[in-house]
């Protein structure tokens, strides 16, 4: 019986003819067998059957437009890429093809040239057809006026492509959305244009991996959802013990072939929980270098809490101000009866003159959904103007028991100078491990300790994700901006305002201007 969705067909022939394709021309180059042709295993054949067995009966034409599979590493992500490269080169009859290996790297992106090079080089059948220019990672068929080319994420490196085909590898850790925009926009001249993603899970909950990750989801549940976009994912559910070999198997279809139960297990004891679960078993993770779990922080989160009780209690501030066009951050801190702390993250970004959905689009970040759920004020223009942030710290000290406020000097003197005039004491918090290191390790204890209280804002919560620590040679820690993957200015902030509040208790002297304290 012919297989049928809506209005497509699936040709069992087409399906068998590109994998007798791959088997009789396509040969192995690394490991066991090396030099002998492909002999596709049979989960590699439903994908294969399935990408180019589907058609449109009226036109002819491929019924997928984009793959997505998600495959966990050692199960012959490089090979299979080398084939679907070699299928739409050489066996795809588009005229002048152009097929584009893309990659996050110009390591990564040597890689996955490198193995489709080889598998033209081994075939006795494709070696004769194919002109190799390896310096120059491009390989040319000049019979058919077609090109297989490798390129990386860099500025320009997809202008002017006119891909039959592109194949992106490692996507779940694309950090250039613009070079995937330019990809992915590029094909428009193309009767059937494919795109494939193939891909290990990531750790960017915010990037544009994961957000295609999901939509792979949804469609791999219902394909209603996008009848063009095939999906395939290997991946353990969260709730699925990733003890158990059982569940290795059902996530890596290679294994027991050319990936051995002794060398994954051999991994398992060795790696770190959450690299065995990213990269072996296909599970979102956040980034090892990141220091606290997103479910940890929320997992503190009491969105019942009633913040009126705080106006009696004592409250620190300390403030972050941000480059011209991103983030500034207003932490406060107060001090709960039973000892905990209740933390509330305030933040302000430009709204670039109306643009804001562009920085959403390039940073691929919430940042409107969160203005218009009140976690997040925008401010009018293209750069923060300080006198907003003044205003709010002010109106905090007239609602709330304010002991003082905590600043890290660079570029804050105005306001400073300013906020010093209305008689809130001011704390200087040196920049630097020596005096963040307490108070960032005594936050990670409350959090892990449940000892802080928040209300649940998901822009603190993204934050707090991006986090990843500085360490000097004498053990201390704190916040780096430079090496965390995304903002977290209100985490810094909020590493101050605990400095403040488990070291100073200053009292407020409304008539002392221009009283500064120094810390570290």
């Amino acid at each position: 019986m012919t297989r049928r969705y809506l209005h497509f067909v699936f040709d069992e022939e087409r399906a068998t003819a590109v994998i007798d394709f791959i088997e009789t021309t396509c040969f192995l180059t690394k490991g066991k067998g090396a030099g002998a042709p492909i002999k596709l295993r049979p989960w590699q054949k439903r994908i294969i059957g399935e990408l180019f067995g589907w058609i449109d009966p009226a036109t002819g034409y491929r019924r997928y437009r984009t793959l997505f599979l998600g495959l966990p590493r050692k199960n012959g992500k490089s090979h299979l890429i080398a084939c679907i490269a070699c299928v739409m080169l050489f066996f795809d009859n588009e005229p002048g093809a152009e097929v584009v290996l893309a990659a996050n790297s110009k390591e990564q992106s040597s890689i996955v040239f490198n193995a489709a090079n080889d598998m033209i080089r081994f075939s006795p059948i494709l070696s004769p057809l194919a002109k190799r220019k390896a310096s120059t990672y491009k390989i040319a068929v000049e019979q058919t006026s077609s090109v297989l080319k490798s390129i990386a994420a860099e500025a320009d490196t997809a202008l002017g492509l006119n891909p039959s085909c592109y194949i992106y590898d490692e996507y779940s850790f694309c950090s250039k959305p613009d070079f995937h925009s330019a990809l992915s926009t590029s094909q428009g001249a193309r009767m059937q244009p494919l795109a494939c993603y193939i891909t290990t899970a990531g750790w960017d909950f915010q990037g544009v991996g994961f957000k295609m990750w999901q939509y792979a989801r949804e469609v791999q549940k219902d394909q209603s959802k996008d009848p063009t976009f095939l999906a395939i994912l290997y991946e353990l559910e969260p709730e699925q013990d990733y003890t158990d070999e059982v569940n290795w198997s059902r996530v890596n279809p290679a294994l027991s072939d050319f990936l051995t139960i002794e060398s994954l297990r051999q991994v398992f004891q060795q790696e770190d929980p959450h690299v065995f679960k990213q990269y072996h078993l296909n599970q979102w993770t956040q980034a090892p270098k990141t220091w606290l779990k997103v479910e940890q922080w929320d997992a503190c989160a009491d969105p019942n809490f009633d913040e009126s009780t705080l106006k009696s209690l004592p409250c620190f501030l300390a403030f972050d101000l941000s480059a011209v066009q991103d983030i500034t951050a207003v932490t406060a801190v107060w001090t709960l009866p039973d000892g905990r702390h209740y933390l509330k993250a305030y933040s302000w970004l430009p709204d670039y003159n109306g643009r804001l959905r562009d920085k959403v689009t390039k940073d691929h970040v919430a940042y409107d959904k969160w203005a218009e759920q009140g976690w997040l004020t925008l401010i009018p223009g293209m750069a923060i103007d300080q006198d907003y942030i003044q205003a709010h710290i002010e109106k905090l000290a007239e609602e709330f028991l304010v002991k003082c406020c905590g600043f890290d000097p660079h570029g804050a003197t105005k306001i400073v100078t300013d906020l010093e005039k209305t008689g809130l004491v001011m704390v200087k918090v040196r920049p630097g491990a020596l005096t963040l290191s307490q108070p960032t390790k005594e936050l990670e204890r409350a959090v892990l300790s449940k000892r802080i209280v928040h209300d649940g804002n998901p822009c603190m919560s993204w934050q707090v994700s991006n986090v990843s620590l500085a360490q000097d040679r004498l053990g201390n820690v704190m916040p780096d901006k430079d090496r965390s993957t995304g903002r977290i200015d209100n985490v810094t902030a909020a590493v101050m305002a605990l400095e403040c509040a488990t070291r100073m208790q200053p009292q407020v002297k409304p008539k002392a201007p221009f009283r500064v304290t120094v810390l570290g």
